[in-house]
């Protein structure tokens, strides 16, 4: 009889270890509510409710700038990627030591967090399991837990991130490609004569000098592709301080551009006819230009003073007066995301946050004096 009540003491033991810890106990770990008490509800609202967390982006992703330490380790960023309608999670990333954002020694910055990260899951919920993560076409081995109807996949990449991507179970889908929908839809139209691509998701370079890839980003965003910045910088070779060679890139993402069926076509002579043979399709086009001083003050002329202009003939008359100096100082990537013919503008949009989703409007004549006669359209 005591031995019986021994077995079954071990085994009432055993069970207890096994058991799953209670979602509260995660969430305390993370040090923020990230996981639901109901596991199935991975949408957008609830997700802002209990995680308190101020998202910036639009339908289909959303990201903050996250200073945090989680599971033990110091997290710089997270990004949430959802369905188009930017009502369904698929998929939370958490970035923590990584090439853009540790100022030094990241390498080994890396090294301790994936140490902390993959200490505190394992000890939760049990040793990892090696599984493939998908990022956009990208196929990645990690270790992967399963924790309350999601996987948890812990990517690292020794000299350049640590991430951790949360994916709802049967979301992480081994091929991501465009729907070849009709995207001229997008393009808007107002009685001043603009055209515009509005709803070109943002991803937000931060103090990174990763404009390249982060531009790159927000197209295969746009065309339902979830692959992140620091993907495309690792296939860049982006340095810290910025320097992505953007032919290099264009080129060495060629694979997975196919993968995903988008055409790239590359075109110089700029002008808002050219441009509009893209955007009335509804096709934004990356710009490699230089982001002077002077342009900066183009840009927010351009903010304060267009909308009080009365109608675009009167808005053209007072651009006359606007004048800048060719130079090759701070070169950039940014979108071109519309034009007025009336007027003679383009209208531009930087990854610099949500306070660059509307578009910057500028005079081609500025444009001219700071474009590097360097543009790229990906298009389904």
């Amino acid at each position: 009889m005591k031995a019986l009540s021994l077995v079954l003491l071990f085994s009432l033991l055993s069970l207890a270890a096994d058991a799953a810890p209670d979602v509260n106990t995660i969430n305390s770990k993370f040090g923020f509510n990230i996981f639901p008490a109901d596991k199935t509800d991975w949408q957008m609202t609830a997700f802002r409710k209990r995680s308190g967390i101020r998202l910036n982006g639009s339908a289909g992703h959303y990201s903050a700038r996250f200073r945090k330490t989680v599971l033990d380790a110091p997290a710089e960023e997270l990004s949430v990627y959802t369905a188009p309608d930017g009502k369904t999670i698929e998929r939370i990333s958490i970035v923590f030591a990584n090439k853009g954002d540790t100022v030094d020694r990241h390498k080994s910055k890396i090294k301790a967090a994936r140490r902390s990260v993959s200490s505190q899951l394992t000890g939760q919920l049990g040793a990892p399991s090696r599984k493939s993560f998908y990022a956009g076409t990208l196929r990645e081995k990690t270790d992967m837990w399963k924790f309350n109807g999601t996987e948890l996949y812990l990517e690292v990449s020794k000299k350049e991130f640590l991430m951790l991507h949360i994916v709802p179970a049967g979301k992480n889908k081994t091929t991501q490609k465009s729907d070849g929908r009709d995207y001229s839809k997008n393009v808007k139209t107002n009685k001043f004569g603009d055209h515009w691509i509005p709803n070109i998701p943002m991803v937000d370079q931060g103090a990174k000098g990763y404009c390249v890839p982060a531009t790159m980003a927000r197209v295969f965003l746009y065309y339902g592709i979830k692959v992140d910045m620091h993907h495309l910088a690792k296939i860049g070779d982006t340095s810290r301080s910025g320097g992505t060679d953007t032919d290099r890139i264009i080129k060495d993402v060629k694979s997975m551009r196919r993968r995903c069926n988008l055409k790239c076509s590359g075109f110089s002579g700029l002008s808002v006819r050219t441009v509009a043979r893209y955007i009335d399709k509804g096709f934004p086009i990356m710009w490699v230009m230089f982001s002077t001083r002077e342009l900066q003050q183009v840009y927010i002329f351009s903010r304060q003073n267009r909308r009080k202009a009365a109608s675009p003939q009167e808005w053209e008359r007072s651009l006359k007066k606007i004048s800048i100096p060719q130079k090759e100082d701070g070169p950039h990537l940014c979108l071109i995301i519309g034009y007025n013919r009336i007027t003679d503008e383009i209208a531009v949009s930087n990854s610099w946050g949500d306070a660059h989703i509307a578009p910057t409007w500028i005079p081609m004549k500025v444009a001219r004096k700071v474009c590097r006669n360097n543009l790229t359209v990906f298009s389904p």
